[in-house]
């Protein structure tokens, strides 16, 4: 969501100038509870501030091309998964087996979500 300004605040939250539970709770507040713009970078900046990053760095980030590739590698990975819309889920198992991730795409079923868990774990 918030096209490629969000993702750039979400590459800056996981290279370390940040922390991802609070940043994804924020834009989520902002966007659906607040009917914000999460594309703006001063909106950004202004979540960045509000768990206490500095407001002034984040624009910097912001503004500049830094994590741009992250954001396009993630986007490349997801079309290259079957990925093109939202919501999406992506399920691997937990020890980071080499098996293939089972994707989840749109509105699923409880059935859609037991059935890619069972992929990764035996089910009984």
């Amino acid at each position: 969501f918030g096209g490629r300004a969000a993702g750039q605040a979400q590459t800056c939250q996981s290279s370390g100038v940040g922390h991802r539970v609070d940043s994804n709770t924020a834009l989520f507040k902002a966007l659906y509870e607040e009917g914000k713009n999460v594309s703006s970078h001063q909106v950004l900046g202004d979540i960045a501030q509000s768990f206490g990053l500095d407001k002034e760095q984040a624009m910097a980030f912001l503004a500049s091309s830094e994590g741009e590739r992250q954001v396009v590698q993630q986007i490349d990975q997801g079309r290259a998964m079957g990925i093109q819309r939202v919501p999406f889920f992506v399920v691997s198992s937990a020890d980071g087996g080499s098996g293939q991730p089972e994707v989840i795409r749109g509105a699923a079923t409880r059935r859609s979500f037991s059935r890619a868990y069972c992929c990764w774990r035996p089910c009984h």
